[in-house]
């Protein structure tokens, strides 16, 4: 990663977030195949997608350690946002934290988001990372095979089901709890 936050992989720029995004952000988060399984409602005001980012440019205050999300975007165009990634829930003391992510449907099925979440591990495992870390978690609905196979494919492992484990959208959500640790990350092949 460099000063300014870029990740680099072959067809993909990861940068932070701006405000120039903002009417991405809003057609990411409108679309109801983004949010079916998201832990939030989906978006129909343009002032959402301007909170979002706002949440967003607040946690680069804090140098990354109340979570960091890079915007995806293609190497060829770093201007147009597709999806976001990033992490959350770091805890110096355990070495972990969690992840999350979101791809407009339009890029589903190229293999952008194992890319993206590949550079993305690599640089949170690396040694120059503001934690120590150890364990990296990521938490899917119970259905969201897309999700599932990703994260599969990065090498993480089912611990188990959590029931009842989230609120959002006015109801309950049993959720899969995934977990990948320093030790066992192989970087892996992306096809």
């Amino acid at each position: 990663m460099t000063e300014d936050g870029i990740i680099i992989s072959p067809r993909l720029l990861l940068r932070k977030v701006r405000y120039t995004d903002e009417a991405q952000v809003f057609d990411i988060f409108s679309n109801q195949q983004v949010t079916e399984h998201y832990d939030c409602h989906t978006f129909t005001a343009q002032i959402e997608a301007h909170k979002w980012l706002q949440w967003n440019q607040a946690l680069y205050k804090q140098k990354g350690l109340g979570g960091f999300r890079w915007a995806i975007t293609l190497i060829e165009d770093p201007c147009i946002m597709i999806g976001s990634c990033g992490i959350h829930t770091l805890n110096p003391q355990f070495h972990s934290l969690e992840i999350g992510y979101e791809l407009h449907p339009d890029y589903w099925g190229q293999g952008i988001m194992t890319e993206a979440l590949k550079v993305m591990i690599q640089m949170c495992f690396d040694e120059n990372f503001p934690i120590i870390l150890n364990r990296i978690t990521a938490i899917t609905h119970l259905q969201n095979n897309a999700s599932i196979n990703v994260l599969n494919k990065l090498g993480f492992q089912e611990e188990g089901v959590l029931r009842e484990y989230g609120f959002w959208k006015e109801e309950y959500h049993t959720v899969r709890l995934f977990s990948l640790l320093k030790h066992d990350w192989l970087i892996p092949t992306i096809e």
